[in-house]
């Protein structure tokens, strides 16, 4: 949306669709990769992600372009307001897919919510640094 400046740009996502559509595997590699890009533990993220990415068999084609129609299509900022419960939200330092702005937007518009900023880590903060991230995570459930 034109007021929301931390989103990727709309012709990134559909690029993304197509390319899911014409070479799936190609597509899925280059999305994992941009997950770890970046991050301070780049081979290690990478290789995490690949083996649960396929740990349960190739994720479904068409669940994944549901979930990108979500990406482009779905605004919530209008209720976070109602969001009563507490909200705990992880961002790496490194992210390049989400930039921290919109992490901080989040940590403001939600009435109950706490931001853990993981130095080194990219996208994936809870691949990156599982133990620091369960190490604060922890901490927010107690």
């Amino acid at each position: 949306r034109a007021d929301w400046p931390h989103a990727m740009e709309q012709a990134v996502l559909e690029d993304f669709a197509r390319a899911l559509a014409g070479d799936y595997d190609a597509a899925l590699t280059r999305f994992v990769a941009l997950q770890a890009l970046g991050d301070g533990q780049a081979k290690q993220v990478l290789l995490q992600l690949k083996k649960s990415l396929f740990a349960r068999g190739r994720p479904d084609a068409r669940a994944l372009e549901f979930g990108l129609k979500i990406l482009l299509d779905t605004d919530m900022r209008g209720r976070m307001a109602a969001v009563a419960q507490p909200v705990m939200i992880f961002h790496g330092d490194r992210d390049t897919l989400t930039p921290l702005a919109a992490a901080e937007y989040l940590r403001h518009a939600l009435p109950n919510a706490q931001l853990a900023v993981m130095r080194g880590a990219a996208h994936v903060p809870f691949v990156a640094d599982a133990p620091g991230f369960s190490v604060q995570l922890t901490e927010f459930f107690l």
